[in-house]
């Protein structure tokens, strides 16, 4: 049963996750992150900014679950809705760099051996762009954090003050694991319900990276391995698709590497596809 506490002699012969204290660190370091972005948006700091962002939504679905148990945790339905609001814009503007990030290394890769003189040339022309577009993305990202970014920080401590009631409140790893498979399930049978393949492998894509993340925070390595697998099978095919809209629209449907990329989405969209089920 959900409710064991710091004082109690279970949370003293087990191992015990505390939802409020993992959302108190991931608060922490996304504060420390946003910092670091505003003075270099670098490819690092842009990564692990867009990761924290995750990993705070993970925990504020760890607490969405538990209000039905716990009353106390029930403030997240109109508090956290308002973070949640911000936290989205900068997750987004972050994305859109690490994406580039991403691309960029992608597409460099059908560089190597092997590659045509016309394909080399169609990746410098495709990176050069990528190049450009990062640095105006990067512009709006540290643009956001500077306006959303300090709205966020003094509502997310708040929101931690109004949890302080149920920060002794832990679960166990079984209950953590049922609660996560759960959660997970549950989204899977949205996604599947939805009527556009692509919509749908995205839908389960980030239920696969929120479940990793819920399960980061106490479950067994097994567990977090297996929400990562599909995490990254789902980020393989995201960045090949994403890659192969921009060759389109930059180099034309009939570039070389164009069809390169088209050859590997399909591959990477199988695999997902097997590993999921779907």
């Amino acid at each position: 049963m959900l409710g064991m506490t710091a004082e109690g002699s279970s949370a003293r012969r087990r191992r015990v996750s505390y939802p409020v204290a993992n959302l108190r660190a991931q608060v922490s370091a996304l504060e420390t992150v946003m910092a670091q972005v505003i003075a270099k948006p670098g490819k690092e700091p842009v990564h692990q900014l867009r990761s924290v962002t995750r990993k705070v939504e993970a925990q504020f679905a760890v607490l969405r679950e538990l209000a039905g148990q716990e009353p106390g945790f029930q403030v997240v339905e109109s508090s956290a809705r308002r973070v949640e609001k911000l936290l989205d814009k900068v997750r987004r503007a972050a994305g859109r760099v690490r994406d580039l990030d991403v691309q960029q290394a992608l597409a460099q890769e059908f560089a190597g051996e092997g590659a045509t003189a016309s394909v080399r040339r169609e990746v410098r022309e495709i990176r050069k762009q990528l190049r450009a577009d990062r640095a105006v993305a990067a512009e709006d990202l540290v643009s956001a954090l500077s306006g959303h970014g300090r709205r966020l920080a003094p509502q997310l401590e708040a929101l931690m003050t109004e949890l302080k009631p149920v920060e002794a409140v832990g679960m166990s790893p079984v209950e953590q694991e049922v609660m996560t498979r759960g959660w997970y399930a549950s989204q899977l049978d949205v996604a599947r319900q939805d009527g556009k393949l692509v919509r749908a492998m995205h839908r389960i894509r980030k239920a696969a990276k929120l479940a990793r993340y819920m399960a980061e925070n106490g479950l067994a390595a097994r567990v977090v391995e297996e929400f990562k697998a599909m995490q990254e099978a789902g980020g393989r095919w995201h960045d090949c698709r994403i890659l192969l809209n921009a060759a389109r629209r930059r180099l034309g449907k009939r570039s070389g590497l164009a069809a390169l990329l088209k050859e590997r989405e399909a591959t990477a969209r199988g695999s997902f596809q097997a590993l999921v089920g779907n």
